[in-house]
């Protein structure tokens, strides 16, 4: 195991604890050591890690349905239709755009409140657990996402398999994650934004996380490095805060204009380079 860096929870603060950011000299994926237990990891997770918020209609169309909407239209390059599942729904808003878009959808959350959130205000079918509490039967599934989740989740290579297990045979795997070989990380290391220590087990870069889908069953079809929700904000949150309490005017005219436009362009130009802060792999299951 090789060491990197110390870091903690920068971005809330649920902890003064330091944890180690370590290479495994093995298969390359860094990883947050110690790792949390699973019954303690509820903990690093505050009320407001879930925009519950957002919840009212105007915020939903302007920002929410938007990100959505872009999701759906990378997986409808793949997939016109079929059974979906979307693996750490939240309160369920990509589940609901693609309900919309004619997709059989169902989610899994493992936040009981986010869950019931999603049964309650949107009326969907988001199950309370993970992929090994929740029984599905084999071959289950067309589609499985796992937007930002796969980082969150310990021992990946189980996870990978069981998906391998739920997805029908050609059935599409979307996942998403931070780039830890990004520009971005390797410029803020420990103050990096995309970080999020400790709720980040692991960290992947495109050749880790290939190797790691080959080895459970999945070819890769097509690698993207563009991400209008993610990237500015690795970068703009490196250096400032993005949601700041009691937020100063100087603070705030800076997020909003230098901020806001410097962050994207700089995005654009790693992802353009592919180094961005985040990317997605789109695989089909052997």
């Amino acid at each position: 195991m090789s060491k990197l860096f110390w870091a903690t929870d920068r971005n809330f603060h649920t902890t003064e604890e330091q944890f180690l950011v370590a290479r495994c000299s093995a298969c390359g994926i860094v990883q947050t050591l110690p790792q949390p237990r699973a019954n303690s990891l509820w903990k690093y997770y505050p009320t407001e890690y879930y925009p519950t918020a957002e919840l009212n209609s105007t915020a939903y169309k302007k920002n929410i349905k938007k990100r959505q909407m872009d999701k759906m239209k990378r997986i409808r390059r793949f997939r016109s239709n079929g059974k979906l599942l979307d693996v750490g729904s939240g309160v369920g808003y990509f589940v609901k755009e693609a309900l919309e878009n004619g997709f059989e959808a169902e989610g899994i959350e493992f936040s009981s409140d986010a869950a019931k959130i999603g049964q309650q205000h949107f009326h969907l079918n988001i199950h309370f657990g993970d992929l090994f509490t929740v029984d599905f039967p084999k071959n289950s599934f067309d589609i499985i996402t796992l937007w930002q989740v796969l980082e969150h989740m310990q021992n990946p290579q189980k996870v990978l398999r069981k998906v391998h297990y739920l997805l029908k045979t050609e059935g599409l795997l979307a996942i998403a994650v931070p780039n830890f070989s990004s520009f971005q990380s390797k410029i803020f290391q420990d103050r990096w934004y995309h970080l999020e220590i400790p709720r980040h087990l692991f960290h992947y870069d495109p050749i880790c996380l290939d190797q790691l889908l080959q080895k459970n069953g999945f070819d890769i079809e097509s690698i993207n490095f563009f991400s209008k929700e993610h990237n500015w904000a690795g970068i703009l949150g490196s250096v400032i805060r993005l949601s700041a309490k009691n937020e100063s005017l100087i603070h705030k005219v800076f997020r909003k204009s230098v901020g806001f436009y410097c962050s994207r362009l700089l995005a654009w130009v790693e992802s353009a380079l592919k180094l961005g802060g985040t990317f997605e792999v789109y695989a089909v299951r052997r």
